[in-house]
């Protein structure tokens, strides 16, 4: 059984990977590199109010991302260090001295029950004892609070006791010890008793197993009670957009242009893409031609209505996204930037208008800002959370961390969606499938109805912008803008 020896930096981080103020999306690539298993919990009914929680399951570990906007890392909860039977143990240690140990404790057990231990050594062949067999595992020994008061941080102001929780927090500036209090005789001790008295009757308690460490929380801070009071670390937008100029701004100081920034433009601003294809597409071009016939019919007014998503929204959504195609038999090429939650799309047959053609001088046409931390989106963690902020005259200013239901503008209300199913297109080599709305009634909170709600969005067609929402909690997951 490996034991991995980690350092422990308060108010920084573990190791040399998991550190405060890390991205979410940073910490799980980080995980999938070394294919640890981890569970991602979030609040269905409030996604953005709640943190989201990354669970590791070998490691013990809980991480506490914020949520409303840039997915930073604030919470480290090392736990469980009173109870063994891990299969990746952490030793943990601060200014090289080992704050936890490790012991092999033996039981017997029948050999016929399904064992998941590494140490097993058959149990002497006697009569009564041939189908035993002994079984050794770790256990952690989690820090005494002596040892932690008294040697490895030193006197520290009088903690947090809970008598009916039955544990005490003791605090130093970015970490916090919780220990479980076993005894009830010294819980009974320490009832109604100074703070100072309280410190002082557990350090001079004699059964030291009485008190034992539970779990160490990292974080930013002074004092784990300071700490709770504000504990996000401050977020800030990363991309701001003016629909109406087709201009993007990335981190305060990267333009782009729709329609004018070149791919070598972008490439020298942004660094080379993680990932780049060709891709040709004819989908959706039908909407194009519908709206063609549609305005050589006489119905200009109609036709602009749709086109600025009032009147028929589904059909200016679904025309919207066949005019983010760039035309019948396009070639287009993507920059997939999944750090920065981008995508970037150049026409490579669009007629270049720079003087020197012999260069290629292709320029973008569509920008797809995602918002790749959403747990329930197909494409979780795929990118990166893109923080935008977008601004326009006809719907004002909206942004990445409001709910669709959120925005005002009278337009978002009056538009009806085009329906896309990625739980059937991405998995069929298939970008774009229309399905139907299913009826209320037959979401009636089964696990069956809420699976195959999975992965549906709606699409909602402005000029120059489409906005892809989520059925399952009305988030934003992506924008298009062309």
């Amino acid at each position: 059984m490996m034991i991995y020896d980690t350092v422990i930096n308060p108010g920084q981080g573990i190791g040399n990977s998991i550190n405060l103020g890390k991205s979410l999306y940073d910490v799980i690539n980080c995980l999938n590199k070394f294919n640890y298993k981890y569970t991602v919990v979030y609040d269905k009914n409030a996604y953005y109010e709640a943190p989201l929680i990354v669970q590791v399951h070998r490691m013990n570990l809980r991480l506490s991302f914020s949520n409303r906007k840039d997915q930073r890392l604030y919470l480290i909860e090392l736990l469980d260090l009173d109870q063994g039977s891990m299969k990746s143990p952490l030793r943990l240690s601060y200014k090289k001295q080992h704050l936890n140990e490790f012991e092999s404790i033996s039981s017997t057990t029948s050999s016929d029950s399904s064992i998941d231990q590494e140490f097993t050594v058959n149990a002497a062949t006697s009569s009564s004892s041939v189908n035993e067999r002994n079984t050794f595992h770790l256990a952690s020994v989690g820090p005494t609070f002596r040892s932690i008061y008294n040697k490895i941080f030193g006197p520290t102001y009088p903690g947090v006791l809970n008598l009916h929780a039955k544990s005490y927090i003791l605090s130093y500036p970015g970490i916090a010890f919780k220990f479980k209090i076993l005894s009830q005789v010294l819980l009974q001790k320490l009832k109604g008793k100074a703070e100072d008295v309280v410190v002082d009757e557990l350090l001079n308690w004699e059964g030291l197993e009485d008190i034992c460490c539970s779990s160490i929380a990292i974080f930013r801070g002074q004092s784990w009670e300071a700490f709770r009071e504000k504990p996000h670390i401050e977020e800030s937008c990363q991309v701001q957009v003016d629909i109406d100029h087709g201009k993007i701004v990335i981190n305060e100081k990267d333009v782009i242009e729709i329609g004018k920034s070149t791919q070598q433009d972008v490439v020298s601003m942004l660094g080379p893409p993680d990932e780049s294809f060709n891709k040709s597409d004819l989908r959706l071009l039908i909407h194009n031609h519908f709206l063609n016939q549609h305005c050589s019919g006489g119905g200009g007014d109609g036709q602009e209505k749709d086109r600025e998503g009032g009147g028929g929204g589904a059909a200016a959504a679904a025309a919207a996204a066949a005019a983010a195609g760039e035309g019948v038999g396009s070639c287009n090429k993507f920059h997939n930037y999944y750090r920065l939650g981008i995508d970037l799309l150049y026409d490579l047959q669009k007629p270049h208008t720079r003087i020197n053609q012999s260069q290629s001088k292709t320029v973008v046409t569509k920008v797809v800002l995602h918002n790749g931390g959403i747990s329930e989106d197909l494409n979780f963690m795929k990118w990166n959370r893109c923080n935008w902020e977008i601004k326009s005259k006809k719907f004002g200013t909206i942004e990445s961390s409001l709910y669709f239901h959120q925005f005002r503008a009278s337009c978002f209300k009056e538009m009806a969606p085009v329906l896309l199913n990625r739980f059937e297109s991405e998995f069929v080599d298939c970008d774009l499938d229309i399905i139907e709305i299913p009826r209320e009634n037959s979401l009636s909170g089964t696990n069956t109805a809420k699976s195959k709600a999975w992965g549906q969005s709606k699409l909602y067609g402005l000029e120059r912008c489409i906005i892809e929402v989520l059925n399952t909690n009305n988030c934003i997951t992506t924008v298009t803008i062309y």
